[in-house]
């Protein structure tokens, strides 16, 4: 009982507090705060989709050459997608598994703001992670053809745009479950 006293007490007394405004610095500080906070910056959340996109790129790549570049010596995967969908279809498909596979693992990564600027400005993220990452095969000596180039962006950014949304969608779900 000395515990509820003491809470109304403590109400009593917040009731008695004369309203005051914020002062002008304080209300405009908070609302930069806030309009930071929900409209992240382009370029950090680039930086973000980058450095995924860069580990799991480096990861798929032990199972998937990309322009003939490839961590390990296995080229399986790269002769079964050449022989079943031929040559453009497989760029595709390796497209698909490079870029896609880094904005699904994305999605469960950025905070709920970043991920939906990233869903209403696809088109600009994921056409500039494309671009970024055939640069980096270029500097790595990779085998850029116009045609192969086309097809491979065109599966990743495709894909990338489906599964960075299906994964946000995911996400919400299972935290609207966890949360309720």
């Amino acid at each position: 009982m000395n515990n509820q006293n003491n809470i109304n007490y403590q109400f009593n007394e917040f009731l008695k507090v004369e309203d005051k405004l914020p002062s002008r610095d304080i209300d405009l500080n908070v609302l930069s705060s806030i309009k930071e906070n929900m409209n992240p910056p382009f370029s950090i959340i680039l930086s973000k989709l980058s450095l995924v996109h860069a580990f799991v790129g480096v990861i798929t790549m032990a199972f998937c050459p990309q322009f003939s570049l490839s961590l390990t010596t296995n080229q399986r995967s790269f002769h079964y997608f050449h022989e079943t969908f031929g040559y453009y279809g497989c760029m595709a498909i390796c497209g698909i598994i490079f870029l896609g596979s880094g904005a699904l693992f994305a999605s469960f990564l950025l905070n709920r703001d970043e991920v939906r600027k990233v869903n209403r400005k696809f088109y600009l993220f994921f056409p500039t992670l494309c671009l970024l990452s055939l640069t980096v095969f270029f500097f790595l000596g990779a085998e850029l053809f116009v045609k192969a180039i086309f097809s491979w962006s065109l599966g990743g950014i495709i894909s990338s745009i489906a599964l960075f949304y299906l994964g946000s969608l995911f996400k919400n779900i299972i935290l609207k479950k966890v949360l309720t």
